[in-house]
Formats: C-alpha cells, structure tokens, sequence
C-alpha cells in the first residue's frame, strides 16, 4: 500500500489596524494548518484543515476570513512624524520630512554590527545582539576614526566627532501612499475560502506583509540603492550632507541606504592573522549589506532589487563586492563612478604583516624581538590601550604619506583571489553595470602630491622638463619601473613651455592610471562576459566647485548632482545645472529600476564594449555620444596595470 505523507505548517499572520506605520497598531495570529490529501470541495491545490484548526473557519468569533478582510469601519489614526519599523535586531523609530511634495521617512545611525572596541578594534565585526525596547534613529551615527583632514566646504564635513562605535548605516524611503500606491481593499482580493488559502501560500503574501503599513493601501516593494563612500579607505562618513538621500528617493521613488565603515589602519591594517586579518572596512560592508538585505522589507525595499553604487574608493568596493563570494548573491545591479578594483596601488597582501609590525613599532608595541608573528597577544594588548585618534595622528607624523597605502588584501575569505586574475577568470557576478568617469579625474591627485607646487599661490607655469622629474617621482614611488616609458608617452609631444599642454597631459597621466584606465578595463571584462555596460563621461564644471580652476572637470564633481543637491539648494547653482541634476537623476534612477540608463527623445544608451567602446558625455548641452574615452592611454597603461 502507498504511504499517503501528512505535513504541518504554522502560519502566522500580522494585521494591521492603522494606515500608518509611526501608530501600528496591528492583531498577530498563529495557526496551525495540518495537511494531508486534497479534498474534492476545497480544490486540488487546497489542504483540508482537521480537528480544532477547523473552528477557526467556521466559528464567527474566529472567522479567519472576517480578519483577512479587516474591519468594516476602521477608525483612521492620525498619522505622528516619526515611523516605527520592526527589524531583525530591534524596533526603530525615524522621522518624516517632506522633500519635492513628497513624505519620506528617514532613519538615521541604525547599528548594524557589535561597536569594535577593545581587542574587537582589528577585528571583523560582530554580528549585532537584538536590543529591547525602541531605538531613536533620529540622528547620525558617528564617524568612523580616520585621519583628520580639513575641508572649506561644508558640504562634505561630518556632523560629529569621530569614534570607533561607528558602524551604523541611514535609510530614507518613501512614506507608504505617499508616491506610486494602488488603493486596494482586501475584501475584494479574498471571494472564496480557496482564494485565500492560495493566497497564503503565495509569495506574494510574504512579500506584501509590509503593505500593511496602510489597511487600505498595497505598495509595492522599491527598487533599493545602496551607497558606498569614497575616500581613498583613509577619510569619508555617511553623514556628509553630500551624501543625505532624502531628495533622490523622493525622486526616484526609491529606497537610499549609506553606511559607515572603519577606515585606514582600524579599516585595513593586515597582519594576516585572526585578530588583524585586514579588509576589516570590507567585512563592515558586508555586514551592512547583509543587513540591509534581511530588513529592508520592512521599510518598503525589494531585497532582490539590490543596486550597490560607490565612487572612488567606494567604487571599488562595489567592484569587490561583484567578485567576493560573500556578498556577490545579493546584488542585482552596480553603479560604479570613478574607480575599480583594478587599480595598482601598493601592495597590502604580501606586504601587509611587514607593515603592520612596522605601524606597531610606531607605538613601541613591536621591537625586533616581539613581532605579530613572535608574540600577537602582546601587540594587541599595547595596541588597544593606544586612544584611536592617536593611532592616526602619530602614524600620519611618522609614516607619512605611506598611512595612506592600508587597502583592501585578497587571499582571504572575502575576497580569495587577486581581483585581476578573478576578473580574467570570469569569477564574478553578472549583474548590468553603469559607470563612468570624469574629464579631469587627475587634477586634485597632483596637486595634493605636490602641495607646495600647485595649492601655493599662483598657478606656476612648469615647463615640460620640469613636469618630467615630477611625474617620474610620482611613478616610481607606485611601480619602481617603466617611469621614463610613461613620461614619454605622454610628454614627447609638447614643446618644453607648453605650460598649459604640459599641464593637462600630467593630469591626465595620473587621472587615466588612478581612475580612468581602471574603470574601462573592469568595464571590458564584464563585457567580455556578456553582461551589460553602459557608460558615461561627466564633463561639467561645477559652478559652486570648491577647487580652483585649472583643475577642471575634478574627481567628485559629479556626486552633488546625482544626490540632488541643487534641487535642495538652487540659489547655489545656476539654473542649467539644476535641470543637469534632474536629467542625471533620472538617467541614473531608469538603471536602477530597469537595467538601462535613460536618454531623452527615445535615444538608446550604447552599449559598452571592447571592440566598440561608445560612451555618453553627460554637461549642460545636448548628450553625445563619444568614443573612448582616453582609449589610446588606456591601452598604453595595459602593460602596467593589468600586468
């Protein structure tokens, strides 16, 4: 005789009584359904419910399909300013604020990791333990500790001090009915008892739990960006008012999330072993992203519809992510500007445990006899005892411009192999990829390399030999060979007082080999792949810009307008700039909804590709389409970057 299996399957509802989530006031049920062979009268795909479950189909007082339906006479409560959401790690509490006519309820210095204090300061971060009661999100969290840097522009300065308890991420979303919902009553949707019990075991029932925020509203899950920011892994906060994502959510209609992550030594340093195994800024990503994937449900965002956009630095990091086996899975789509993992930057893999002992004897905690390898306990006590800004500040005075060189490793677990031999393996997610660069991306790199040359005074007119000695110091420090090859390329072509060819040809030597190069060789590898790129040049000199002048079309420029700022604040821009703004955010909203960047009169964006690399060129004036970009130095750097 054939064995006939049973099942059991308990099934808890939540039922929302408010249409608002600040005042969810909501009634939770569980019910036990036992299955066993479908019944004629219910349907085939419908179980027959036994025993006692039974009366809670057929007794009026507990008329499973009365709840389903809601109330006939809801008493609407009005809606308070700060919305309360429910996450795996503890309720939070926000605020709402209004931006272009839209509500949109923001969330700020959510914790998403253990604070990493004490022997925790070089570690992965821990996984967050739940909190009891309800926490205020109601304001950033703090900066993660770095090197103190100083800025005159206000827009990209944080809101408070540095601290090591900085591992927190902000969320803006659009109140629920605020943009795009469709009123609905549940009544309609439920005719017949099989109607509902489909229903249930649906993914839609799970998938719309969170429309419960409004009794009478069902909104679907949003498209959810998540932004990583630049800085070299050495400065930046997500508290910069750059980064505030409340106008590009309302925008777009979208879910914005930024974090924090540790940065420099705390973020980077790479001893190689289990108390110091570098990429420490990495795994905090990670750990926001992981986060962020198991609750943002809950704050109205699609989980599968995951878009990670970085610049700079944080471009890079999206790139890792791409390729690292921990975080690849959760990300559909990526907006990379200005950076890829193939940049050549010094070495902090096999290199990383002499400098890590090296930053330790800084301290007095290493000598010749005492070591990370000898004896790590030692160190790491004498390391946790040393306040984390002077860890910063004295290695900065000791080491120079070398602090800077604590990057990302491979060989490990997030990320086991070198992120070129990865990229030519194909070892990475195939996901559309929307990039770009802009035109002058070396300008503030040379003049931060030589300060006392280009941010003294007057712009000095340097000659091509003297330009010469200049860029072979800034090479050779990097590659240690191929110097003389470089300055050639790129300088035999000028007369000796071509001051302002000579100039641009050193900014774009140092731009095309940091940013430019990078980003197109990532851009042919995931072509090469079948995925789609799309690509972009940003050629519009910011009118605010912070910079001088002859630095151009500078590296950054382009963030304020994708955020939107000069639609928070247009008596700082002109009035082309702000219908820039408008077009960039909805060219970049379209990718990350549809997988394809928008242009205006039914125009397709080109595909990037190795043999025809066709890219747009985003200013003031019409979009064109161009090609390259920098596609004669970029092939030239190959035997450099890529090697």
């Amino acid at each position: 005789m054939q064995m006939r299996r049973s099942w059991v399957i308990i099934v808890h509802i939540a039922l929302c009584c408010s249409p608002d989530v600040s005042g969810r006031n909501e009634s939770e049920f569980t019910f036990t359904l036992v299955g066993v062979p479908a019944a004629p009268h219910f349907g085939p795909e419908v179980p027959t419910l036994l025993g006692a479950n039974l009366t809670l189909i057929t007794s009026p007082r507990y008329d499973i399909f009365r709840w389903l339906q809601g109330p006939k006479q809801v008493k609407l409560m009005k809606f308070e300013r700060h919305p309360i959401v429910r996450t795996n790690s503890g309720t939070v509490r926000g605020f709402r604020q209004e931006i272009l006519g839209t509500e949109i309820d923001t969330f700020l210095g959510i914790p998403f990791a253990e604070p990493p204090l004490g022997r925790k300061r070089f570690q992965r971060p821990f996984r967050l333990r739940p909190w009891s009661g309800t926490l205020d999100a109601l304001e950033y969290g703090h900066p993660c500790q770095q090197l103190n840097y100083t800025a005159g522009w206000e827009w990209v300065f944080p809101k408070k001090e540095q601290s090591e308890d900085c591992l927190t991420l902000n969320i803006w979303t659009p109140r629920p009915n605020s943009v795009g919902c469709a009123h609905q009553r549940t009544s309609s949707r439920f005719h017949t008892r099989q109607h509902v019990f489909s229903w249930i075991f649906s993914e839609r029932f799970h998938d719309n739990l969170f429309a419960c925020r409004l009794s009478k509203t069902v909104c679907p899950l949003k498209t959810v960006l998540i932004f990583i920011y630049g800085g070299g892994f050495n400065i930046g906060s997500s508290d910069w008012e750059i980064y505030d994502g409340r106008t590009l959510s309302a925008y777009g209609d979208i879910v914005v999330v930024t974090m924090n992550y540790r940065l420099g030594p705390l973020g980077f340093l790479n001893a190689n072993i289990r108390d110091v195994p570098g990429n420490m800024g990495l795994y905090d990503q990670q750990m926001a992203i992981r986060w962020i994937y198991d609750n943002i449900k809950n704050f109205g965002g699609d989980p599968k519809s995951i878009v990670l956009m970085g610049e700079s630095a944080g471009s890079v990091a999206v790139g890792l992510h791409l390729i690292s086996p921990m975080s690849r899975y959760m990300i559909r789509r990526a907006i990379m500007h200005s950076g890829s993992p193939l940049w050549d930057t010094p070495d902090n893999t096999i290199d990383g445990p002499k400098k890590a002992n090296e930053f330790a004897e800084i301290f007095g905690c290493t000598n010749r006899s005492v070591t990370f390898e000898s004896d790590k306990n030692t160190v790491l006590d004498c390391l946790s005892r040393i306040d984390a800004a002077e860890l910063n500040a004295k290695s900065l005075e000791i080491l120079g411009k070398r602090v800077l060189t604590y990057h990302p490793r491979w060989g490990d677990q997030f990320l086991p192999l070198r992120p070129k031999d990865a990229m030519r393996q194909g070892f990475f997610r195939d996901v559309e990829v929307f990039m770009g660069v802009n035109r002058d991306e070396g300008s503030i790199f040379l003049a931060n390399t030589l300060p006392e040359i280009f941010m003294k005074g007057p712009l000095p007119n340097i000659t091509r030999d003297e330009a010469s000695l200049y860029m072979v110091f800034f090479f050779q420090y990097i590659l240690r060979s191929g110097t003389r090859d470089i300055r050639d390329h790129y300088f035999s072509k000028f007369e000796n007082n071509d001051f302002g060819g000579v100039r641009q040809a050193f900014i774009d030597a140092i731009g095309d080999y940091l940013q430019i190069c990078p980003t197109v060789y990532f851009g042919e590898y995931m072509a090469e792949y079948a995925n789609n790129v799309f690509f972009y040049l940003f050629n519009h000199r910011p009118s605010n810009s912070y910079w001088d002048e002859w630095l151009g079309v500078a590296h950054f420029d382009e963030i304020q307008f994708v955020f939107g700022m000069p639609l928070r604040y247009p008596d700082q821009f002109t009035k082309d700039e702000i219908e820039l703004s408008k077009k960039m955010m909805k060219i970049w909203i379209s990718f990350m909804k549809n997988g394809t960047p928008s242009l205006t009169n039914g125009r397709e964006w080109p595909r990037y590709r190795l043999d025809k690399p066709l890219y747009i060129r985003l200013d003031t004036g019409p979009t064109t389409e161009e090609r390259g970009p920098h596609h004669e130095n970029c092939e030239f750097f190959k035997k450099y970057i890529l090697r």
